[in-house]
């Protein structure tokens, strides 16, 4: 489904979170979490460990799931153009 991303938001974390999660020797803006918009979904996923961990899709039309706007705002828009947000 990434062929279908219209948005890409990363997460900017502080030192405490970036030392554990990725080498000494990453780029001082190296991402850690990644959301991927998709007309109809999100895609999550974290780096851990060395590797991308996949988090799950939460769709949009899911009115059981959380809104994703108070997720975002934790977020900043790397690429395209997000529907998420009024």
């Amino acid at each position: 489904m990434l062929e279908d991303g219209i948005a890409v938001w990363v997460m900017d974390h502080e030192d405490g979170v970036r030392s554990v999660a990725v080498p000494r020797d990453a780029p001082e803006r190296a991402v850690v979490d990644l959301i991927i918009e998709t007309a109809t979904a999100f895609e999550m996923y974290s780096y851990s460990g060395g590797r991308w961990m996949d988090y799950g899709t939460q769709h949009k039309n899911d009115d059981d799931a959380p809104p994703m706007t108070g997720t975002l705002e934790s977020y900043r828009l790397l690429a395209g153009e997000s529907n998420a947000l009024p």
